[in-house]
């Protein structure tokens, strides 16, 4: 026990020496971030990532002190592209690279990712995103509920009135120093002297541009299930005017909605309503379409889409083909759709065709 206890001692001493945090000495938020190599590693990067995020952190932590929330459970994910390596859209913080300087920010997804978040503001470049995200910080701050993070916060505020705490400009210019071929300025203590790639104007400050683009919300999921196997249970689709186009609901196995579908059960049914429908009051919706599956759970399939008429009554029915113009039961995992084949109404002998 005591060699053990001497080893682990050992062992610290080592850490230190060379400039490794401890655990215990490490911040909450440094602990629940996450950034992908990015520039200059990945071939596929538009951005910086690992060497931008750490002085995104110093920053965001001095906001969260100045809040008095240095201790709020609060995950930031980071990308040099939408490929999304470290899982910036299922984080209560994202940011997603995009080209040069700029950045996409979403906010509102969960600490443990049980939610995907949605986009706050397009195009903004790294100097600005923490001037970005502090009024929503300060708010957040002032206005949330018991016990409530900062996703539950973005998700209940929604993306209207988010937007309207956002700052039209910000005036604020971060003096840089050269290096080599590069601007570069110093990452802080979360950069143990690492230094990330900042834009420059040329003259040696970072020049904010000009105006803000609006960010369009594009579809929100909700999940159900036991935490580690949760599915998509419902969809919203919205229009570009903020309204909502269709209402996706979705049956797994034995016809179940994701609360109640086992472990592993297959896709096997979407449906798909007219508008914003209560997905807990089905019966009085205006149902479009239902579109059966065929597989096994991940490679999952079409098989067969049923289009209605406004009394309830199928109008067409359309049947997909695959490789080789086999039926998805017949079909490969992976197959592409080769072809697909509309009938007028419903045929009899559809359905039996689908191996159903």
């Amino acid at each position: 026990m005591r060699s053990e206890q001497r080893g682990q001692g050992r062992h610290r001493t080592y850490l230190g020496e060379f400039g490794i945090l401890r655990p215990e000495q490490i911040s909450t938020l440094q602990k629940f971030s996450l950034a992908c190599p990015a520039i200059p590693t990945c071939g596929l990067a538009l951005t910086e990532s690992e060497r931008a995020l750490p002085g995104i952190i110093d920053q965001l932590e001095a906001e969260l002190k100045r809040l008095g929330l240095e201790d709020e459970k609060l995950t930031v994910r980071m990308t040099g592209c939408p490929n999304g390596c470290a899982r910036p859209y299922q984080s209560d913080i994202g940011l997603v690279g995009r080209s040069g300087d700029k950045y996409t920010v979403y906010v509102g997804g969960h600490v443990l990712g049980h939610r995907l978040n949605f986009m706050l503001k397009d195009l903004v470049p790294l100097a600005q995103i923490v001037p970005t995200l502090r009024p929503l910080l300060e708010h957040f701050k002032a206005e949330r509920r018991a016990q409530e993070g900062f996703g539950d916060y973005c998700q209940r505020q929604g993306l209207e009135r988010l937007g309207a705490l956002l700052p039209q400009s910000v005036e604020t210019k971060a003096k840089t120093q050269h290096s080599g071929d590069s601007l570069i300025s110093a990452n802080g203590t979360n950069g143990d002297g690492h230094p990330s790639i900042e834009p420059t104007s040329g003259s040696g400050w970072v020049v904010d541009p000009p105006a803000t683009v609006a960010a369009l919300r594009q579809g929100e999921r909700f999940l159900g299930g036991h935490a580690g196997e949760e599915r998509v249970d419902y969809v919203f689709r919205y229009n570009s005017d903020g309204s909502i186009r269709p209402t996706a609901v979705y049956y797994y196995g034995a016809d179940c909605r994701a609360a109640a579908a086992g472990s592993g059960q297959p896709l096997r049914r979407q449906a798909l309503y007219q508008g914003r429908v209560d997905p807990k009051r089905l019966y009085n919706a205006r149902k479009l379409s239902d579109t059966h599956y065929v597989g096994s759970s991940g490679n999952e399939q079409k098989d067969i889409q049923f289009d209605y008429n406004a009394d309830g009554s199928v109008a067409q029915s359309v049947v997909f083909f695959y490789d080789g113009d086999a039926r998805a039961n017949e079909a490969s995992s992976g197959s592409a759709v080769r072809r697909t084949m509309v009938y007028e109404g419903q045929a009899d002998n559809l359905r039996a065709s689908s191996g159903r």
